[in-house]
């Protein structure tokens, strides 16, 4: 595919090719999208030359990113319950049974890249995405020649979308690079060197990531207003009860 348009009228070449694609699955709370807006919204502020675009699943994605300038493509997203504790897929609002529903954003995803062709596709916690519908994305980059980066949170956790083998060989096979999104002089180093040593490479520390203060720079002045927000993280049925 021509990376470049010409344009007659203004007798130049305009670059079709994405500068930076941001993914996240959508998970059961927000924390993955969350992070990567934040990432998205940074990107459009201190690099408006670049093209930017976000891709998930997570149906709160508009409302997150609020009045910025984050562009996003959304991904049918599944349906997701917690049964005494443990998370259930199920049909999503589309109407797809989940294992179709899995074949369909693999499809997606990879056409995504082929058209984008981006240079740099960040991936928030799972090297191989949701149910693994990265796999054929990360073919298409090796064609498109696009760099892959794994953003992981400060604290992982016991978490099987990080650890495991596959993922961990996942990471070696395609992706460039680590950022962890911690602070050594908070947490210590005891996860930095986990992952050096599971994934082989050396992390990026780059601080916390916070969407909240990235907001800030979407408020001005005039209608600087105050506002809360309660969480309730990794709820259960008896959460809501």
């Amino acid at each position: 595919m021509e990376n470049r348009y010409y344009s007659k009228k203004l007798d130049r070449h305009f670059s079709k090719r994405l500068d930076f694609l941001i993914y996240a699955h959508d998970g059961r709370g927000l924390g993955h999208a969350s992070r990567s807006i934040a990432i998205g919204l940074a990107l459009r502020r201190l690099y408006p030359q670049c093209k930017t675009l976000f891709v998930s699943g997570c149906k709160e994605a508009s409302a997150l990113i609020g009045n910025g300038t984050l562009d996003w493509i959304k991904l049918p997203s599944y349906a997701t319950t917690i049964v005494k504790g443990r998370a259930e897929g199920g049909y999503g609002h589309s109407n797809f049974y989940k294992s179709v529903l899995g074949q369909l954003r693999t499809e997606m995803l990879a056409s995504i890249m082929k058209i984008f062709q981006p240079r740099i596709v960040l991936v928030d916690h799972a090297p191989t995405g949701k149910r693994n519908e990265l796999f054929r994305a990360l073919e298409v980059g090796r064609d498109v020649d696009s760099r892959w980066v794994l953003g992981l949170r400060g604290i992982i956790g016991d978490d099987k979308d990080v650890w495991s083998d596959e993922s961990i060989q996942c990471f070696k096979n395609y992706y460039d690079l680590i950022l962890w999104y911690g602070d050594a002089q908070v947490m210590g180093s005891e996860y930095p060197n986990t992952i050096a040593q599971r994934f082989g490479v050396k992390p990026v520390e780059t601080g916390y990531v916070s969407r909240l203060m990235e907001s800030k720079h979407l408020i001005t002045p005039e209608n600087d207003t105050l506002a809360g927000t309660i969480s309730i993280p990794w709820g259960t049925e008896a959460t809501w009860k």
